[in-house]
């Protein structure tokens, strides 16, 4: 779950894992320039993280977060 999106500076991400899982959350640019990274080894439970981009020029950013062999691509909007 991402929430607000579009947002004018902080998004909020909540996501649940069931099994243990290695995850990389990852934040780019729309020029593919990582501005965010965290990764979380033998991670399970449920995770929420702010990611706070109000220093961040307006436009799309690439959120990308994969686990395992798993990949999820969601677009955000900095308004």
């Amino acid at each position: 779950n991402i929430y607000p999106n579009p947002s004018k500076d902080i998004f909020n991400i909540e996501f649940n894992f069931e099994q243990i899982t290695d995850v990389i959350i990852e934040v780019q640019s729309i020029l593919g320039v990582t501005i965010i990274f965290e990764s979380l080894e033998n991670y399970v439970g449920n995770y929420t993280k702010q990611i706070d981009l109000t220093s961040y020029s307006k436009g799309a950013y690439l959120l990308k977060i994969k686990t395992g062999s798993s990949y999820f691509n969601k677009k955000l909007i900095l308004n």
